[in-house]
């Protein structure tokens, strides 16, 4: 169930919360700019996360489990990147339409949710042309494989075909050798100049 949900829906409620006031305001009235923690670093300068960058580690975290959900290929993940496009059509919306979402974090948010959109769909894409080559290759002509690989490229999906009882074997003519094709080439004639 959770699994169809497109993740980067939380970071775009958690910052309609805060632009509703439920995370206080910094100095400012900005609630993104509000200093979460800082510490001094080994080089003399000092590290400060506000609320805005930690919900952008957020979503860049939700981003990367919504890649490797696109790297299924059933229907449900369909379901999912419909959905997230949803998403990124909500993120532009209120980006071009509310007066607190124009603002730099919900700005790389939006980019976050349109990556996350493309590559969605081009992961999808890749994992089906992969399941779709694997396939291929268990259905392949065994005529186009060496006689000693006939066998070992079967696949356990399709089983070799059985006889049927009474049918004629298939007459091969006296020059056929596996692996090649069935009508020999013959050289071309050779026309008086």
């Amino acid at each position: 169930m959770i699994a169809g949900i497109p993740l980067l829906i939380v970071p775009f409620i958690v910052f309609n919360l805060g632009l509703a006031g439920l995370f206080g305001a910094a100095e400012n009235g900005d609630p993104w700019a509000r200093e979460l923690f800082s510490f001094s670093m080994m080089s003399g300068g000092t590290f400060t996360m506000t609320s805005g960058m930690m919900l952008i580690v957020l979503a860049l975290t939700l981003f990367f489990v919504e890649i490797v959900k696109a790297t299924r290929t059933t229907s449900a993940s369909l379901v999912d990147h419909l959905l997230s496009t949803f998403v990124f059509v909500a993120f532009l919306v209120e980006f071009l339409l509310v007066k607190g979402a124009a603002h730099p974090v919900f700005f790389i948010l939006m980019l976050i949710a349109l990556i996350d959109v493309l590559a969605g769909f081009s992961v999808s894409l890749r994992s089906a042309r992969r399941d779709l080559n694997l396939t291929a290759e268990c259905v392949r002509p065994l005529r186009r494989q060496s006689p000693d690989s006939a066998e070992r490229g079967r696949c356990a999906a399709f089983p070799a075909p059985v006889p049927r009882s009474g049918a004629r074997a298939p007459s091969i003519s006296p020059g056929f050798r596996p692996g090649t094709p069935a009508s020999p080439r013959r050289p071309a004639a050779a026309f008086p100049g």
